[in-house]
């Protein structure tokens, strides 16, 4: 069980630091991302203000023709009409000029917008992602909780045995040292008996040399009968 445990405690902990380094990843993409999106607005607004600009100066320069023309009209007088169209030549032209200005802004602030969209959605995929990482890191966590759970319940129980184990010792030490004792004393009590017996062996020895002595003494008609008494 320990084993498993740190086997999955290593396993996660290399998934937690894959996850991280992803997590880190996405996060500079994302403000890579942020800083491009913010220098596109800022090129189109640009833009936008300079297309704003000209279109200013073409009403601008309508509204001066109009004024020209009114005034031209109005008074009757002024230059030749070569001359003035000429002049309306070089008008027309420029005209022309600041329409033709105008349409490639606008063609430049489409491709500007076209272009800010396409980082935006880069920029909603890479932020699904990270949502998804996120999402898998809390699954990941709340695994990491359980295995931790389920380890300091092993724990507790390890804790347990090893203190009725230490118990059980203490127990059996105690047992041991009154059995020790126990057997000291029936040592004791058995080399006593031995003496004992020993010394009765003696007597009984001594008796019995006593006895053939005066067995002797006695006709050989009585030696057995006197024999058989001392056996």
């Amino acid at each position: 069980m320990s084993s498993e445990l740190e086997v999955a405690t290593h396993e996660f902990e290399r998934e937690k630091a894959k996850l991280l380094r992803d997590i880190s990843s996405l996060q500079k993409e994302n403000y890579q991302l942020k800083i491009e999106v913010q220098i596109e607005k800022s090129k189109t607004m640009k833009v936008q203000k300079e297309a704003e600009i000209v279109r200013n100066d073409i009403r601008d320069l309508h509204l001066e023709n109009k004024k020209l023309r009114n005034t031209i009209k109005n008074s009757g007088l002024g230059n030749s009409s070569v001359e003035w169209k000429e002049e309306t030549s070089n008008i027309k032209g420029g005209m022309e000029f600041w329409k033709g200005k105008a349409k490639k802004e606008k063609e430049k602030a489409a491709r500007a917008m076209i272009k800010l969209r396409k980082k935006t959605a880069e920029y909603e995929t890479v932020s699904a992602e990270f949502v998804t990482s996120q999402s898998k890191h809390q699954e990941l966590r709340g695994k990491v909780r359980d295995l931790e759970n389920t380890l300091q319940a092993q724990q507790q129980q390890l804790d347990n045995l090893l203190k009725a184990l230490e118990e059980k010792n203490s127990q059996y030490d105690r047992d041991t040292h009154a059995y020790e004792r126990a057997l000291q004393e029936k040592e004791m009590q058995l080399g006593f008996l031995i003496n004992e017996i020993r010394k009765a062996a003696m007597h009984v020895v001594q008796l019995s040399d006593e006895a053939e002595v005066l067995s002797c003494q006695f006709p050989p008609s009585q030696r057995s009968s006197i024999s058989e008494f001392l056996e």
